[in-house]
């Protein structure tokens, strides 16, 4: 499947899903998160924020619970450089005032800039992953970009709310694979 195939299929089908069903798809992808994924040690932990008209798995769970649970841990998220198609990464705290940018992604208003070479781990958005963990995304590149600017150890993350498929079959060769991918089901490591 091409990454176009696979991104019309996909989001048509989680457009169709209710408010209630992504509920309880999300309460299940994150039930896989905490169980499996160590936060200990993690010092800078960079997440995307929803957008809601997509239907994305809600990441507030994610955030609140690092804010709560693991204090030590600084999060990130991307602001959006539209005119050079780039992100640059801003540290997201309790409070942090938001703004949706063109696209209706939640944004930081007036945050510090964060190396993204600091960061330990990331929570990618997609739509879709395959089973060598190659991510579907939004088809703009941005988050690609985005990790060649990481540590090469960063450890990558995919929340979907749905299984994997195959293959992709148009893989360009500064995607990225993802190392941990979480699903309603199941959660599937990469090496």
């Amino acid at each position: 499947m091409t990454k176009q195939e696979a991104r019309k299929k996909y989001l048509a089908e989680r457009r169709a899903f209710s408010p209630d069903q992504i509920e309880q798809l999300t309460d299940k992808v994150l039930q896989q998160f905490f169980c499996f994924v160590d936060l200990n040690g993690v010092k800078y932990l960079h997440i995307y924020l929803p957008i809601k008209a997509q239907n994305e798995i809600n990441t507030w769970q994610i955030i609140n619970t690092c804010w709560q649970e693991f204090p030590n841990i600084k999060l990130v998220t991307s602001i959006t450089a539209f005119d050079r198609s780039w992100l640059d990464c801003v540290l997201l705290e309790p409070g942090t005032e938001l703004a949706k940018n063109k696209w209706g992604i939640p944004e930081p208003t007036n945050s510090p800039k964060i190396d993204p070479k600091l960061l330990d781990m990331i929570i990618l958005p997609l739509i879709i992953f395959d089973q060598n963990g190659h991510r579907v995304g939004y088809g703009k590149g941005y988050y690609d970009r985005f990790l060649t600017r990481c540590k090469d150890e960063i450890k990558k993350i995919g929340l979907a709310l749905f299984e994997p498929i195959k293959t992709i079959n148009d893989l360009h060769r500064y995607d990225v694979p993802l190392d941990l991918g979480f699903t309603p089901r199941k959660t599937y490591y990469f090496e």
